[in-house]
């Protein structure tokens, strides 16, 4: 957004726009949104276990029903730790730390935290630079299993209900990361006052996310557990640095159209909701945009 930084929200006051599973609230000021998951879905009345008998149906109904949410929906984590099915998870953290090295920074013999950091791969691999490596896991199953299963430090962290500097009051940080996990913190002023104070001067905050965008509310739309929030960069930026940080690099992570990889059938159920939510925007809003920013504790 052009112009004054707005660093305060307000949605009494908020456009609304409306998706399958959620309605988003648009601050009028700053540009962020904030959403709300629909009690009822338009299509929750149809038989779904009747039609997930069918294999024609089964696509359909499970994206179109109520699925689980909230701590339920991370608990698959553990199966997939057990089972130790690295997946997409497999290069992230060389990735990420070649970032850092051409910034001139090493994990080495530091203390590092990886906040939301499921299923916990990441941190296992840090750990083999890293002089010591924490996680934390939105639910207390996963963060018991990553224990268990990768023998990384994990601690339960839910962003609304529990306090990182109380979590660790007793230690300092060399490296804070926070991947694509930024938009389930509703509060993010306090959050990073929380970093702050498990901080040492100079350390650095790894943040990776997906800038608020209309294209963000269509790609997720079927999804019941997606962002609580989505912030704007200017935002983002302005709160760690009233927060005592300063900004010191920024990555482009890639793009995604809205509609990319959607089947023909989400993209004909989704028409019924592009038409408004995509009014008087421009090209950009149609796409997930996703960046990394590195932040210094000054």
């Amino acid at each position: 957004m052009k112009g004054k930084i707005q660093k305060h929200e307000d949605f009494d006051n908020a456009i609304v726009h409306n998706t399958y599973k959620s309605t988003w609230l648009e601050c009028k000021k700053t540009g962020n949104f904030k959403r709300l998951q629909k009690k009822k879905y338009p299509l929750e009345w149809l038989p779904f276990g009747l039609l997930q008998k069918f294999p024609k149906f089964r696509f359909i109904a499970s994206f179109l029903k109520r699925n689980k949410e909230g701590v339920d929906a991370y608990k698959y984590y553990v199966d997939i730790l057990k089972k130790n099915k690295r997946c997409k998870w497999e290069n992230e953290f060389k990735k990420i730390n070649a970032e850092l090295e051409e910034l001139g920074y090493s994990l080495k013999l530091s203390n590092a935290l990886d906040v939301s950091g499921e299923p916990g791969f990441f941190a296992f691999d840090m750990n083999a630079v890293a002089k010591n490596v924490e996680v934390t896991a939105f639910a207390s199953e996963v963060a018991r299993a990553i224990t268990e299963e990768l023998g990384i430090e994990s601690k339960k962290f839910d962003f609304q209900e529990d306090n990182l500097a109380q979590i660790y009051q007793h230690k300092k940080f060399d490296f804070i990361f926070i991947r694509y996990a930024i938009g389930f913190c509703e509060n993010l002023k306090e959050f990073i006052a929380q970093c702050s104070l498990i901080c040492n001067k100079g350390s650095l905050v790894y943040l990776s996310f997906s800038p608020a965008s209309r294209g963000v509310m269509a790609r997720w739309m079927f999804e019941d557990y997606v962002y609580l929030r989505q912030y704007r960069e200017d935002f983002v930026v302005s709160a760690f640095e009233d927060g005592g940080f300063e900004l010191i690099s920024r990555n482009n992570q890639g793009s995604f159209r809205w509609d990319e990889d959607m089947s023909w059938v989400q993209k004909k159920l989704t028409s019924f909701y592009t038409k408004n939510l995509f009014s008087g925007c421009g090209q950009e809003e149609l796409d997930q945009h996703n960046i990394s920013l590195v932040f210094k504790m000054i």
